[in-house]
């Protein structure tokens, strides 16, 4: 049976090959065809007079516009003379006259180049004054009419010549007409043939996608016999089954009479579910096009979860390599910041030996202690501080506070202190903003530094202490204010206040003890914390070191899905538990200092 199987599985799998291969052969065929139906028409343009070029000396020679006719002699003298495209009521009045032979050539180039528009133009038209002068004595009463007479005969011979030419002109145009017509003519019928070529492969497609279709359906019905039978299987099989049960029961009938009648119950209401079941299978089996659509959908349905599956293992396999990799940086830089600090103490220790150790000496060894632990500080900011692009996202709501200083002036510093991983930063130079970043942390400042930003390792107080009067124009510490005493806040805000220009800005942010789950829980995921900070007390703390305009700014609502319902309860529930998870606080330094007065 095992190998019967297998032989019929074979036997599937060549069959499957089979219309893969005609599904590509027609695919190719196909191909083929659309190729051959993007082929272009080559049909050129023609013109049937020269083109016209300005002159940049503005000089012509009057036989430069004779050449051109009609419409295109009065645009183009319009462009040379006058430098500018022709009018509609000008240019009209001049081809008017053009057609009705009221005025030639010579009278529509004197026309414009002894207007006034024309004299102001100063183009230079060689060969137009004596004939314009002759058309203006053509008017002179009588003695116009015998000297246009007497130049007409004078003439004669030249506009005879002129006038072949122009038969010869006209003749060469036609033929020139006649050739494209041609051509056209051949390049449609080319198309033409390629057309019925191209229907002709489309004919032997549709033939060859019935053969498919009805080889499709030959199989079809192979599949259904082949599930009748296997049904015929599982219908003897029963069948044996219960005989063998019906002969057990005979056997134990005086024993187990009540069992007995129990099994014959059951084996009713089996028979009668198995016959409805057999009537069912039979049903859906007639129906060749609903069976054929449910395998088609069950194949379909079984390829996408496998795709789905393939997908979800590749991205849970990206993920753990990239957790891999950012612990094994991690570790890598922990291992290095801790071969820095034991070669310091060691240098430190050896350059003194025997003799006791200086107080710099001393400092160097104890403030070693207090980077033991940037390296677990700085894991610890990359496993909950959140991805580096939804900080910065969340920062662009502080980005018009900066851009209003920095329209004022471009060279505007930016300090932000407790910098962390850098997210403000990468932001500031996105907007093409230079800013400085201020982090005790050694491991973080290491990493910004390798990012490309401008980070000093130092503490964020003792900065601002180096700092000059007024020479800062924005000062930004995002989740910093949380982890310092509240004699060292007050402290920070006062150097702040010193070192920023009048109109300068403050831009502080810290978890809101407002949302129950940030008070009570979150705020604690960070052992640093020292407590939370209502945003009462914080624009409290700002508004008396002297900032003015202080405003607080709810960020950041929660993820999760709040509590339905209308009522109180409800709005009040999601207002404590589901409002903004941080809150941030902006501060202006007063422009005078009699207003710097005011405020403290």
């Amino acid at each position: 049976m095992i190998v019967q199987r297998m032989r019929e599985a074979a036997a599937r799998h060549a069959t499957h090959n089979s219309l893969e291969e005609n599904t590509d052969r027609i695919q190719s065929a196909r191909g083929t065809t659309d190729d051959r139906l993007d082929t272009e028409i080559d049909i050129q343009p023609i013109a049937l007079q020269p083109s016209f070029e300005t002159h940049p000396d503005d000089r012509y020679h009057v036989n430069d516009l004779l050449k051109f006719s009609d419409k295109h002699f009065v645009q183009n003298s319009y462009r040379a003379i006058l430098k500018r495209p022709a009018d509609e009521d000008g240019a009209g009045g001049l081809l008017e006259g053009l057609r009705s032979g009221a005025i030639n050539k010579i009278d529509v180039l004197a026309k414009l180049r002894f207007s006034d528009e024309g004299r102001e133009k100063g183009v230079q038209i060689e060969g137009l004054r004596l004939p314009a002068t002759t058309r203006k004595l053509y008017r002179v009463p009588l003695i116009g009419y015998f000297l246009n007479l007497v130049v007409a005969v004078g003439r004669l011979p030249s506009m005879v010549r002129n006038q072949r030419a122009f038969e010869n002109h006209v003749i060469a145009q036609q033929e020139t007409l006649v050739n494209q017509i041609n051509h056209i003519g051949r390049t449609l019928i080319s198309n033409a043939r390629q057309t019925a070529d191209v229907l002709a492969n489309r004919t032997e497609l549709m033939r060859e996608l019935e053969r498919q279709s009805q080889s499709l359906r030959s199989q079809l019905e192979a599949l259904v016999n082949e599930h009748a039978t296997a049904h015929n299987v599982v219908l003897t099989r029963i069948s044996e089954s219960t005989r063998y049960v019906e002969e057990r029961l005979n056997e134990e009938s005086t024993e187990r009479a009540s069992v007995w009648v129990s099994v014959n119950q059951t084996r009713s209401e089996f028979e009668s579910r198995l016959s409805a079941e057999r009537e069912t299978r039979i049903n859906s089996l007639a129906d060749v096009g609903k069976l054929t659509e449910s395998v088609r959908s069950q194949g379909e349905a079984a390829l996408r979860a496998l795709k789905d599956e393939l997908k979800r293992q590749q991205r849970q396999t990206a993920e753990n390599l990239t957790a891999s990799q950012k612990r094994h940086q991690q570790l890598t830089g922990e291992l290095v910041l801790q071969q820095q600090r034991l070669t310091r103490l060691l240098e430190a220790v050896d350059s003194r030996l025997p003799a006791p150790l200086t107080p710099e000496q001393l400092q160097i060894v104890s403030g070693e202690g207090a980077h033991i632990l940037d390296a677990f500080y700085a894991s610890f900011d990359e496993q909950f501080r959140g991805d580096r692009s939804e900080i910065k996202e969340r920062l662009k709501v502080y980005l018009p506070f900066v851009a209003r200083l920095s329209a004022q002036d471009s060279d505007t510093r930016i300090i932000d202190v407790g910098c962390g991983r850098g997210e403000w930063l990468e932001l500031l130079e996105e907007q093409g903003l230079a800013a400085t970043g201020v982090d005790a942390n050694s491991v973080l400042a290491q990493q910004c530094v390798a990012r490309g930003l401008k980070v000093v390792e130092e503490d964020l107080l003792a900065y601002l202490r180096d700092q000059p009067d007024a020479s800062i124009g924005v000062v930004s510490g995002f989740h910093i204010v949380e982890h310092l005493p509240i004699e060292t806040l007050v402290k920070v805000l006062n150097e702040t206040m010193r070192v920023l220009k009048c109109g300068g800005v403050l831009l502080l942010e810290t978890p809101n003890p407002r949302n129950v789950l940030v008070g009570t829980c979150n705020f604690y995921f960070d052992p640093t914390h020292r407590n939370p900070i209502p945003s009462e007390v914080l624009k409290f703390l700002v508004e008396s070191r002297g900032f003015a305009d202080v405003a607080v700014l709810p960020l950041n609502p929660s993820d999760e899905k709040p509590v339905a319902g209308d009522s109180e309860l409800a709005d009040r529930f999601n207002r404590y538990f589901y409002g903004p998870m941080d809150y941030g606080v902006v501060g202006w330094k007063p422009e005078t200092a009699a207003s710097l007065s005011k405020n403290l």
